[in-house]
């Protein structure tokens, strides 16, 4: 059977090859890598595609605009979203535009070998004997911080779902930011929050497989009111600094247990606390900052679509654990 071109969209390496490693044999040669949803779109214009596996969180053009452009245009394309977006908005949305279906990363191979057979092809059951001539058309290397932020990727998913389903609208997940973070810069962070009346942090501290940490939560906006009103919380009774505690302790173990299911590291975590900015952070920040000037973090942000609300999210690790994930990962 021959194959028109396939289009495997996912601006992280390490999730295009994961995908292309478990497509058989005979269609190694016509896949296509696209990197954001625009090379995708290009590909689209050029080629007769016959499926396209598309991730939703991406640079230049997510893939809500490429099943938008696509309902607009003449395309026979099937596309099977694939996303770590586990909303349930997501999946609707993607749906009403017109995908063929959605999987959830990390997705099972159970899961696509089902999806593959309604597009009429064969999943691979051991995909480490496939050699993928096609990867030669990706240019980009997928090392072990680039394999770590898929997998920050997904775990923030897992936490835009739960603030969604209590919040009843979706909510934007833009892209993490992942790497090191000197003093300096988290100075200004703090002095960020010291200036907004309407912002508490919460600082909540982790551990787990050498890697020390600290998690810091702010939620903002007008939207702070109806959001705890959402969450069952009286007036009353409670403030924003509670708010934000439960919040926290929520996102931050929702993000963390995904993490470790991934990576295979189990974390433990401390109760958390309000952050007194006014007189300093007095968390791991100071400790670090007495002996080193950097920290390696992982740093994101949730925004509801239709309301002033927005979750900051600053996971700060010692510096070694930077040597401790790319240990994980290489050998994961």
């Amino acid at each position: 059977m021959s194959y028109n071109p396939i289009v495997i969209c996912d601006d992280s390496a390490t999730a295009r090859r994961a995908l292309a490693s478990q497509l058989p044999s005979e269609v190694q040669e016509q896949i296509l890598f696209a990197k954001n949803g625009k090379q995708a779109l290009d590909y689209l214009n050029q080629h007769h595609v016959e499926v396209m596996f598309l991730d939703l969180t991406m640079p230049e053009m997510d893939g809500f605009d490429v099943l938008s452009l696509m309902c607009q245009g003449d395309y026979d394309t099937k596309v099977v979203v694939v996303s770590g977006d586990v909303q349930r908005e997501a999946v609707d949305r993607c749906m009403a535009l017109g995908a063929f279906e959605f999987i959830k990363k990390p997705f099972a191979h159970d899961e696509l070998e089902q999806v593959l057979i309604r597009l009429g092809m064969r999943a691979v059951h051991d995909p480490f004997q496939v050699s993928i001539s096609s990867e030669a058309k990706d240019d980009e290397s997928s090392d072990a911080i680039s394999a770590f932020r898929e997998v920050v990727n997904i775990a923030m998913g897992k936490g835009a779902a739960i603030i969604s389903d209590h919040f009843g609208q979706y909510i934007r997940m833009p892209l993490p930011c992942v790497g090191m973070l000197d003093a300096a810069s988290l100075q200004m962070a703090i002095e960020d929050i010291r200036q907004r009346s309407d912002s508490i942090a919460i600082g909540q501290r982790f551990v787990g497989g050498g890697i020390h940490g600290e998690a810091l939560v702010c939620m903002r906006g007008k939207g702070i009111e109806a959001f705890k009103s959402l969450m069952g919380y009286d007036d009353a009774m409670s403030n924003h600094a509670e708010l934000n505690i439960d919040v926290a302790t929520v996102l931050v173990s929702a993000f963390l247990i995904s993490l470790a299911e991934q990576i295979d590291v189990p974390f433990s975590l401390r109760q958390p606390v309000v952050l007194d900015t006014r007189t300093g952070w007095g968390g791991l920040s100071t400790q670090i900052m007495q002996c080193t000037p950097q920290f390696f973090t992982i740093e994101y942000t949730y925004s509801a679509e239709s309301t002033d609300l927005a979750f900051e999210v600053l996971l700060l690790m010692e510096p070694n654990a930077l040597d401790v994930i790319e240990q994980v990962m290489v050998s994961a």
